[in-house]
């Protein structure tokens, strides 16, 4: 076999200019993949590219099938920037601070910390007007559906592979503080029957699903591999799957029509602003055993 590569803009897969394209499909003498502005053809003659119902592990694919995480730049300078924590005061050092808006400047957290120093100003307040001050063009289509995955250390710092994570829910447990007590215990990542339930739970409602996994091409393989199977799951359902880079994240979030979000208290985050925005709604399956089951809104 061998590989054509062209140049070619995002504006024909049909995805806002904002996500990168990351549309992937097969066909039968031919696999091709669009992404980064590159249409890159492989056309295969002696062996055919292998289908997903081939496979006796339905996620033992993903360096052959998802090919989106090995396209997607990384999110280079961004492997420290944490929104999360400095909303939720969990970083309040202030001469960490003032590092943080140097290293940062012109992100949704230092224009957050500007607004929050003025004790008048409610904190929710002022990561709303953050988030309306970050660049006002970030705003999904009614047709879009954005997805939020909590990834990173807790899939990172864990013995299962982001296959596992698919099987059913898994339990994080964080690593042990100086004395060897237990920080902290909690189920963030979402198995395969959570998203499944949400491909039903949308269907004929959104065109196209945008992934958020906060600095995607910063994180490590088996985060990598987790959001590249979500994307599949949702490819396989019909939609039109693109990722969005950091920063840009948190706005597109907080401006969706639809949104369905993972675990841990960033998620609460965005869904309580979604959810006070008077426009949009966001929507969550619910635990049946060790699966995930259709309810919410």
């Amino acid at each position: 076999f061998f590989f054509v590569c062209v140049p070619h803009g995002c504006a024909s897969a049909h995805v806002t200019s904002h996500v990168h394209c990351t549309l992937y499909r097969q066909v039968p003498a031919c696999t091709w993949y669009l992404t980064g502005h590159v249409l890159c053809v492989a056309l295969c003659f002696a062996f055919p590219y292998p289908t997903v119902a081939k496979e006796a592990d339905p996620w033992a694919t993903a360096h052959r099938l998802c090919v989106a995480h090995e396209k997607i730049p990384p999110a280079k300078g961004w492997k420290h920037y944490q929104l999360g924590d400095v909303v939720r005061g969990k970083i309040g050092n202030p001469n960490y601070l003032y590092k943080y808006r140097q290293k940062y400047p012109g992100s949704i957290a230092t224009a957050y910390i500007d607004l929050s120093s003025n004790k008048r100003v409610p904190r929710r307040q002022a990561l709303r007007r953050a988030v309306a001050m970050h660049d006002p063009t970030l705003v999904p289509d009614r047709d879009v559906l954005v997805v939020h995955l909590r990834v990173g250390d807790v899939v990172e710092w864990t013995p299962y592979e982001a296959g596992q994570f698919l099987q059913s829910q898994r339990s994080y447990m964080s690593p042990p503080g100086p004395k060897g007590e237990v920080r902290d215990w909690g189920t963030y990542v979402r198995p395969a029957s959570f998203f499944e339930v949400a491909v039903r739970h949308y269907k004929g409602r959104v065109r196209m699903v945008v992934l958020v996994a906060g600095g995607f091409g910063g994180l490590g393989r088996k985060s990598r591999d987790y959001v590249c199977y979500v994307g599949r799951i949702f490819r396989r359902g019909g939609y039109q799957v693109g990722i969005l880079p950091p920063d840009d994240d948190f706005a597109y979030m907080a401006r969706a029509w639809h949104l369905l979000v993972g675990g841990g208290g960033f998620a609460g985050l965005v869904k309580s602003l979604v959810d006070n925005s008077g426009k949009g709604q966001s929507y969550s399956p619910v635990p049946c055993g060790e699966q995930w089951c259709h309810g919410g809104k």
